[in-house]
């Protein structure tokens, strides 16, 4: 008999020890108190409270502590960090040191990535900091990185990204060309090439004749992937003109045009790029005078924003910086309009031509901007400044604005899908709570409120990006408040990853984009929290002016 009931009792406390387990099993990290509070002064930017972890018991917790200075500048960081690079036991620890390290930027921070080099013998950090080296790119580091001859496959890819990470901070020795050759030339991570192919497409003007030659040769002989073809056929391959459209053309079609904005955007580019072929058999007649008159009529009276927006862009591309015509008024006008795509365009190009008359018509207007929703336009406003005042720009700290809701966020599983409903189709994303809580609930809260319901894709670059989420629609629509970088990671740019638009740290919103390829050169500036996985076909369907129709969990 008591053998039965025990028996019988068998599927209950199954039953029960399930429900327990599940109870008791995290959706995701944040369950873990010490990793929940090091995010949380990652998100407030607390230094002086997030050195004490830096020396926990647990690695994970030294580990998420020196990662959370990958996500801001400090320059007091490395000094915090060199004990965890040169001392700690853990190669994850040391590996993330080196990384926040090579995240602030810094010149200065070049001679503790080589004392740290003298003493290190795990690849992968070897890796990290040749990469951090790049980032800091003194002449040293540049000299070094140049003459690396490792064959190690992790110390190759650190080699690669530091090159990639060099040339962004605007260093480019003619060596480093035929240092991205060198990745083809024997066998070589695929990784790896991709970030050489990326460096040396950014550096057309650094390749000889006889480099160019190299480079064609490599793609006849080497099996590359797809992304790295693409990007070395840039630099050989000559530049596809685009469709040919008349004025006459451009005018019969207008009717037609006036109805979509975007597809009336995309007609002006066309029109624009061709101008220098624009004639006609009457020489009374000037066409480019007709485009020029007609976008400085649109800048101001369009009444679609995209189209106000991309005539003023093209207006100032092609005639402004031409010289052709005088430019004082047109970017006054822009200026105090006070709208603030008008006013980026113009200040930019106003530092650009050292316009030093502007500067006291500068400050008056800056002082008028809404923030922190135009603080985009504040640091286009104030880069200029700087520069016709010759003074140093330094970057705006901006204050948090936007608190996470951590009760919210320990609600979502690390395992989170969305759907993203779309005029062209339905794309599935995985997010990544783990990584960027932060921007991971406000884009869950957005999707919940509707507010990316009837957005426009804006934004698309071909084998590049498609962006989506501005209020404005083109572009230049941010909310009235602002959210934390999360740079708290390794994920890397590869296909179909998903990010957040950014005017620089701290400053996102609620803008994202999502990668058609590979894009190396935007990691650890623009934070990562998702990817697609199901619907890359439509993502790389998508144009300008497809919408979406809404995104909800699944």
């Amino acid at each position: 008999m008591q053998t039965r009931l025990l028996l019988l009792a068998l599927p209950l406390l199954f039953l029960v020890g399930c429900k327990h387990g599940n109870q008791e099993k995290p959706l995701n990290r944040f369950s873990d108190p010490k990793l929940k509070k090091i995010y949380q002064l990652q998100d407030k930017r607390d230094t002086k409270s997030l050195i004490p972890l830096l020396i926990a018991k647990n690695p994970a917790h030294r580990e998420a502590a020196a990662l959370a200075f990958a996500s801001f500048k400090d320059s007091t960081a490395a000094g915090f960090l060199k004990r965890s690079l040169l001392t700690d036991s853990e190669w994850i620890v040391r590996r993330a040191a080196a990384y926040s390290i090579g995240q602030q930027y810094d010149s200065a921070n070049a001679n503790l990535l080589f004392e740290a080099l003298k003493i290190e013998q795990n690849p992968v950090v070897i890796g990290y900091i040749v990469e951090a080296l790049g980032k800091s790119a003194n002449e040293k580091a540049l000299d070094y990185i140049s003459k690396i001859k490792s064959d190690n496959e992790q110390i190759k890819l650190g080699q690669a990204k530091a090159l990639c990470r060099a040339i962004w901070m605007g260093k480019k020795p003619t060596t480093f060309v035929q240092i991205g050759i060198s990745f083809f030339e024997k066998e070589t991570s695929n990784e790896a090439r991709l970030y050489a192919a990326t460096a040396l497409s950014r550096m057309r003007k650094e390749i000889t004749p006889s480099d160019s030659i190299k480079i064609k040769n490599i793609l006849t002989s080497a099996q590359l992937e797809p992304e790295t073809e693409r990007l070395l056929k840039t630099i050989v391959e000559p530049k596809k003109a685009s469709e040919e459209i008349t004025w006459f053309d451009f005018k019969r079609q207008l009717p037609e045009l006036q109805k979509n904005p975007y597809k009336l955007a995309k007609s002006l580019n066309d029109l624009v790029t061709n101008l220098p072929n624009l004639r006609y058999k009457e020489m009374a007649f000037n066409p480019q005078s007709a485009v020029a008159d007609t976008l400085y009529n649109w800048t101001f009276h369009h009444r679609y924003q995209i189209v106000r927006t991309t005539a003023c862009e093209y207006y100032i591309n092609h005639f402004l910086m031409n010289g052709n015509i005088p430019s004082t008024q047109y970017l006054t006008e822009c200026i105090a309009s006070r709208d603030m795509a008008l006013q980026s365009l113009a200040v930019n190009q106003i530092a650009k031509d050292s316009l030093a008359e502007f500067a006291g018509f500068l400050k008056k207007y800056q002082d008028s901007l809404s923030m922190p929703a135009q603080i985009e336009t504040f640091i286009d406003f104030e880069k200029a400044i700087c520069k016709l005042e010759n003074r140093k720009y330094k970057a705006p700290n901006p204050a948090p604005t936007h608190k996470i809701d951590w009760n919210y966020v320990k609600q979502i599983p690390d395992s989170q899908r969305v759907e993203i409903k779309t005029t062209k189709g339905d794309i599935e994303l995985l997010l990544f709570v783990n990584d960027a809580p932060g921007t991971v609930y406000n884009f869950l809260k957005a999707a919940e409120d509707g507010f990316y319901n009837d957005k426009f894709f804006h934004r698309v670059v071909p084998n590049f990006v498609i962006q989506a989420g501005c209020q404005r629609g083109d572009g230049w629509g941010s909310p009235d408040w602002t959210q934390r970088s999360e740079f708290s990671n390794y994920l890397h740019y590869e296909t179909g990853m998903v990010g957040m638009a950014s005017a620089g740290n701290d400053t996102e919103g609620l803008q994202f984009f999502i990668t058609h390829n590979p894009t190396p050169l935007l990691e650890g500036r623009y934070s990562i929290f998702g990817k697609v996985v199901n619907g890359m076909n439509v993502v790389n369907s998508i144009e300008v002016g497809d919408k979406i129709l809404s995104i909800k969990k699944i």
